[in-house]
C-alpha cells in the first residue's frame, strides 16, 4: 500500500509543480535540443508513460483488484476523461492547428487561450472519477474488512 501511496502522492506533486512540463525544458536544456513542435511534445511523451505505468499497475495487481470490480466503471471513465484531455493537450498544443480556421492574430490567441482552458475540463472531471473510484474502493475494502474480522 505505501508504494501506491508514493505514486499517488507523485502525481499530485507533478500536478501541482508541473513536473512533466518542467522536465520537457529541463531535456531541451541537458540535450542542448532546439525546441521543435517535435521536441516541444516531450510532456505528452511522459504523460503518456505515466498512463501505461498506471495500466501495468492495475495489470500487476489484478488478482486484488478482482474485490473491487464494482468501482471499475468510474476508474474507466476517469481513465477515458484522462486520455480524452492528453489527446485535446497533444491536439492544441500550439495554436498553429487553428490557423487555418482564424487569420487575426489577436482572435487567435484568444481562441487558443479558451481552448487551452477548455481542454483543462476532462482532467478535471477525470479526477472526480478517480475520487469516486477510489471512494468506492474504500468502502469495499471497509466492507471486507468487517467480514474478515467476523469471521474469525
Amino acid at each position: 500500500m505505501a508504494d501506491s501511496d508514493a505514486r499517488i502522492f507523485f502525481l499530485a506533486l507533478d500536478e501541482a509543480f508541473k513536473i512533466h512540463e518542467n522536465l520537457d525544458k529541463v531535456l531541451h536544456r541537458f540535450f542542448e535540443l532546439v525546441e521543435t513542435s517535435f521536441t516541444s511534445r516531450l510532456d505528452d511523451a511522459i504523460l503518456s508513460v505515466y498512463i501505461i505505468v498506471g495500466l501495468g499497475v492495475l495489470y500487476f495487481y489484478k488478482e486484488e483488484l478482482k474485490n473491487f470490480q464494482a468501482s471499475f466503471t468510474w476508474l474507466k471513465r476517469g481513465m477515458l476523461l484522462f486520455i480524452s484531455s492528453l489527446f485535446l493537450d497533444v491536439v492544441g498544443h500550439n495554436k498553429e492547428f487553428l490557423s487555418p480556421l482564424i487569420s487575426n492574430a489577436e482572435t487567435l490567441d484568444e481562441v487558443h487561450h479558451w481552448y487551452t482552458t477548455v481542454e483543462e475540463i476532462p482532467k478535471v472531471f477525470a479526477s472526480g472519477a478517480m475520487i469516486i473510484c477510489f471512494y468506492g474502493c474504500f468502502k469495499i475494502a471497509q466492507k471486507l474488512k468487517t467480514k474478515s474480522i467476523k469471521s474469525q
